[in-house]
């Protein structure tokens, strides 16, 4: 079925995508292909060809099909774009709709805190959970029209029981909650569904145990739209009915084994505004082949963050959500923190000042002594250093320039 699906996609997308056509033209693609055998031995579609196609050189559809234009933020660099047509939009919907489903319900209302402007994943959420019947509050984010501090308020009055941003935002709305004085049981929150970020397992137990909720998360770009989902039993399976995953190991470039770390490589099975062949993400992921007990038989993907902000530390090379794990189990005061390394490459961590300053010093500077060789720099950091340049900055998991340094 799936060498079915890669030969369709593959013949659709050489001959109607123009960066693709290009390419077999140079003679990089073949004219065709037997099925997923063969990928190893074909050419990457890397972000850069993105950025140098921009805006249309991946459309493979008529313009006029084209449902829904977005952009990357552009964060990183130019902008690339991305389009769906209604029927790209209608099956994704399809896949979402039946995940949201054992989650959520008529009886809920979601207040959704990430971007709409030039964003996919917005919207998508915003119309799968109105095609179940939830209430949805549209409020954004980092937008005139709705504030953070007018969020608050919408959540006080309104009292939804599903948040939608980022983990770093949410722990940032849910200070804020506390200081108009409301309490977990004044909210109503049953669910934190946080997207756009990799999240370490220390920190999501911790925010569930404080909070009083569930952390649900799913998983997508811009170039391809949703990639993975949750299930009941805790875990993300990835949309193998639309897209073919490798994972690919950083050094070698051959496939990771069960559990192993290695970059996602994505191709897409059914696209009809915009397939993409053999697309490296930047993401640093790690596939897990059992089979779960919630009874879906996709894969299950596990999300470490981006490749770009791993951090070599004593030859030991670390990922975001390695590193968070290692700070969480510190018991570091509350949630907010920071690490980089300065130009001697050694390693700073900032946390929130609090009255056991010298406690959590010695105890992050043990632990990454016994983890990893080293014995890091330690600042306890006033916490509106941090709050406010999270209010300010779309993508509130990297914070720059503290005491000099970006996380």
């Amino acid at each position: 079925m799936i060498d079915q699906l890669l030969r369709k996609q593959y013949d659709y997308m050489i001959h109607n995508s123009l960066f693709y056509k290009q390419r077999l033209e140079r003679g990089e693609l073949p004219d065709k292909i037997s099925g997923a055998k063969e990928l190893a031995q074909l050419p990457f579609t890397q972000k850069q060809d993105f950025r140098e196609f921009y805006p249309f050189g991946f459309l493979a559809s008529d313009k006029s099909k084209i449902v829904r234009y977005g952009e990357s933020t552009g964060t990183s660099g130019k902008p690339t774009a991305s389009y769906i047509t209604k029927r790209d939009w209608e099956e994704n919907l399809k896949y979402t709709v039946t995940s949201y489903s054992e989650f959520f319900s008529e009886q809920d209302t979601a207040i959704i805190c990430i971007p709409y402007e030039l964003a996919f994943s917005a919207i998508d959420i915003d119309r799968a959970l109105s095609r179940i019947g939830v209430t949805v509050i549209a409020a954004g984010a980092l937008n005139k029209v709705c504030p953070w501090e007018r969020t608050v308020q919408l959540i006080k009055n309104i009292k939804p029981t599903i948040l939608v941003c980022s983990g770093t935002r949410a722990i940032r709305l849910f200070d804020m909650m506390e200081a108009e004085g409301l309490e977990r049981k004044d909210i109503g929150l049953k669910y934190v569904f946080y997207v756009g970020e990799a999240v370490s397992l220390a920190k999501v137990k911790r925010m569930e145990e404080i909070w009083g909720v569930k952390l649900i998360t799913a998983y997508g770009s811009t170039e391809t739209n949703t990639l993975s989902l949750p299930c009941k039993a805790g875990y993300q399976h990835l949309n193998e009915e639309r897209y073919y995953c490798e994972v690919l190991e950083l050094k070698t470039g051959q496939p990771a084994g069960q559990g192993e770390k290695g970059e996602l490589v994505v191709t897409s099975l059914q696209n009809e505004a915009m397939p993409v062949f053999r697309y490296k993400t930047g993401d640093l992921v790690a596939i897990d082949r059992t089979l779960c007990e919630c009874g879906n038989r996709n894969e299950r993907i596990i999300h470490h963050g981006r490749i770009e902000d791993q951090i070599n530390l004593n030859g030991n090379v670390l990922s975001k959500v390695e590193m968070e794990n290692l700070i969480f189990h510190c018991s570091i005061p509350g949630f907010y923190y920071n690490y980089y390394q300065n130009g001697n490459r050694e390693l700073v961590i900032e946390v929130e000042k609090s009255i056991h300053d010298k406690e959590v010093k010695n105890r992050l500077q043990d632990k990454m002594r016994i983890a990893l060789g080293i014995i890091p720099q330690v600042h306890a950091i006033d916490k509106k250093c941090f709050t406010e340049k999270m209010d300010s900055v779309l993508k509130p998991g990297k914070i720059n320039n503290l005491q000099g340094g970006v996380r």
